[in-house]
């Protein structure tokens, strides 16, 4: 076997070690470079955010500001288009399904059936494609319906609502 000489990424500890390692830019020479002191100055910018402090004001508590006006963060939300982009990944990554036609292993594909296709194909018994070749074999899954879960509720009690 040919021994390949190809790069090596460097992971985030060996980032940090160098960056530890790294002489001290600014610094008076008395420092010892074997021991390098933190943060190494100029290399890593100072994470500590700047308070506004007067003397009529103490600083303000970050935690407590809770307006997002100008905050370009979403929110997290799961839609149901992501539950079924769910159940694709899982059929496609995961299960890989697969038949063996004439001695070749072939892919079963998988697609949603939104209710035109899901009607289509419950009423011709196959489902063709755009250009209108059968498709066999196929995997098509469809939402069959979506309730709320009623166990997870509030935090207050629905039967005794005056706690």
């Amino acid at each position: 076997m040919a021994d390949f000489n190809r790069p090596i990424p460097q992971r985030r500890n060996d980032k940090l070690r160098n960056n530890l390692l790294a002489p001290n830019v600014g610094k008076p020479p008395t420092v010892d470079p074997a021991k390098p002191s933190f943060p190494v100055e100029g290399i890593v910018p100072n994470n500590i955010q700047p308070q506004k402090s007067t003397t009529t004001q103490k600083p303000s508590n970050r935690g407590n500001i809770t307006r997002r006006d100008d905050d370009n963060i979403k929110d997290v939300s799961i839609g149901l288009q992501d539950h079924d982009s769910a159940i694709n990944f899982y059929f496609n990554n995961i299960i890989k399904p697969s038949v063996i036609n004439n001695g070749d292993r072939v892919s079963v594909p998988l697609i949603y059936g939104n209710p035109e296709r899901w009607k289509g194909v419950q009423r011709d018994g196959y489902y063709r494609d755009k250009e209108g070749k059968i498709q066999a074999p196929i995997i098509m899954f469809k939402r069959d319906s979506v309730e709320k879960r009623r166990d997870l509720g509030n935090k207050m009690d629905a039967n005794n609502p005056h706690l």
